[in-house]
């Protein structure tokens, strides 16, 4: 039985690696206090999370399949965390049951399976229980589809059945086995039998005042109960494995059901955070519609987690424009924005809420970032020589349909050299079909791509006052520069400066 909470024909692959990119990926968007407020403390939460948060879904209708789901456990979430108790109960049977564990003679593996099988049966009749009373209260497909497989394939009789059967392979009493004598009085065709049938056939065809035939081994004859050992494994042996297997099909059961519950609870966690905050999220819509970015209030999650206070959020429409230009103020929430926007890729992708009051967006088969980063001593060249390394590595794995967020890139040389640079590689990028959103400072840059790309392009810029306050809010229009010198100088010095001091553009050193 599967469980298919995640996808509509299969169960999560639970042992699959993180992309190569990962470590950037988080590192460049702030996830990491987003994935410790979905694990709540738990482990096994923090891993989930940050695997499918990272490595989520490019298909709409799989992202979809997710957001129904949802919506029923954060209606029903009591739901959830019984699964997900209830699944831990039951992988935690297999450690209590120990007896077995050393030994692997198919005895000893019967002997363990039906004690862990035993147990096992009550979670699974707990399981039809939490089925029965929530079968018809969830509307998604996913959920509807399980309970209905359990409640259908777990009834009464057939867990008693299950339960009749391993107590028939306790073997009480004795194990009944037959077989047949080859060449050289060679045992073969070892059966074993059920031990009430088998002692009906003995009466059937063995009188009862028959001399019954008895083998008595004496105490200290080890060679003997060895044999005899010897004798009821190769018996059992059939049994032992199938069982075994039953076993390790129920566990497989539980241990998916316990990951891809414990996903769909590690959202639970951080919409009741974000609850708290009183801060706004919703479900986006997601689309396979190429260039398609429009959101409203979009903000940065990780930046609301970490401080008690307001967070600004903007807008942003960029409908088949697959470039989107952020140009504006320092300090002025450009890179936060760029943040929110891959937050959002990827929470979406995971089949979560977004941090914005509405979203709709692309899907993408791969999200890549190219941050700049600070300088390294250890480095053996210089700065843009490794942005340039960087940029290559990502390049390689581009393809159509992804999208790559760019944060000052190639900010380690000239405006001259650096517009080019970018100029190059954005229109390089966006003939291939790949959406790039990019923070820059290069002034040149910005407007080189406005007056030849306007019509693929969408430009943002930081809000900045007069008196060079920051709203941290971006709204759309013509690239700004980012030397706000005069904000420097009024924030030091605390006066204006004046006009011959500025005639250079810039405040007096």
């Amino acid at each position: 039985m599967k469980v298919r909470l995640m996808f509509p024909d299969a169960d999560a692959d639970r042992d699959r690696h993180p992309p190569a990119h990962a470590a950037d990926l988080i590192g460049d968007l702030g996830a990491e206090v987003l994935i410790e407020t979905m694990a709540g403390g738990d482990r096994l939460l923090e891993r989930i999370s940050r695997l499918e948060l990272i490595d989520g879904s490019p298909d709409p209708a799989a992202v979809t399949y997710r957001q129904d789901v949802l919506r029923d456990l954060i209606a029903h979430p009591s739901l959830a965390r019984d699964l997900y108790e209830l699944s831990g109960e039951a992988l935690d049977i297999k450690q209590q049951v120990r007896y077995g564990w050393v030994q692997k003679t198919p005895t000893a593996v019967l002997n363990r399976s039906v004690q862990v099988m035993e147990l096992l049966v009550d979670c699974l009749r707990r399981l039809r229980g939490i089925a029965g009373a929530y079968r018809d209260d969830v509307r998604s497909l996913g959920l509807r589809l399980l309970f209905e497989r359990v409640c259908e394939e777990l009834d009464e009789p057939y867990l008693q059945q299950v339960e009749e059967h391993l107590h028939t392979l306790e073997f009480r009493r004795d194990v009944p086995i037959s077989r047949r004598f080859g060449a050289g009085l060679a045992g073969r065709d070892y059966l074993l039998h059920d031990p009430q049938e088998f002692r009906r056939s003995m009466l059937d065809w063995m009188p009862l005042t028959h001399d019954r035939y008895t083998l008595v081994i004496p105490p200290r004859d080890d060679a003997a109960y060895q044999a005899l050992e010897a004798l009821r494994d190769r018996a059992v042996n059939d049994v032992a494995n199938a069982l075994g297997q039953s076993v390790d099909d129920v566990l497989g059961f539980f241990a998916a059901l316990q990951w891809e519950v414990g996903f769909y609870l590690a959202c639970l966690n951080l919409s009741a955070e974000l609850e708290r905050r009183g801060a706004p999220w919703c479900f986006p819509s997601a689309t396979a519609t190429p260039s398609v970015l429009e959101a409203r209030t979009l903000y940065d999650v990780g930046l609301r987690l970490r401080t008690e206070g307001e967070v600004v959020g903007s807008d942003v429409d960029a409908q088949g424009r697959p470039l989107i230009v952020i140009t504006g103020a320092n300090q002025g929430g450009k890179s936060t924005f760029l943040r929110a926007i891959g937050l959002a890729q990827l929470m979406l992708q995971a089949g979560m809420f977004v941090a914005a009051e509405a979203q709709t967006a692309s899907v993408t088969p791969i999200l890549l970032t190219h941050f700049k980063r600070e300088e390294d001593r250890t480095m053996e060249s210089g700065k843009l020589d490794e942005e340039l390394r960087r940029m290559s590595t990502i390049v390689d794995v581009l393809r159509p349909g992804a999208l790559l967020l760019s944060n000052e890139s190639f900010a380690a040389t000239n405006e001259r050299e650096g517009s080019q640079l970018g100029r190059d590689l954005f229109d390089a990028l966006t003939d291939c079909g790949v959406r790039v959103v990019a923070v820059t400072h290069l002034t040149e840059l910005a407007r080189t791509l406005q007056r030849d790309r306007a019509d693929q392009s969408v430009f943002l810029r930081a809000e900045r006052q007069p008196d060079g306050t920051r709203t941290f809010r971006l709204t759309a229009g013509a690239p700004q520069g980012t030397g706000y010198g005069v904000d420097l100088y009024r924030r030091v010095f605390g006066s204006e400066p004046t006009a011959d001091e500025t005639a250079d553009g810039m405040p007096p050193a």
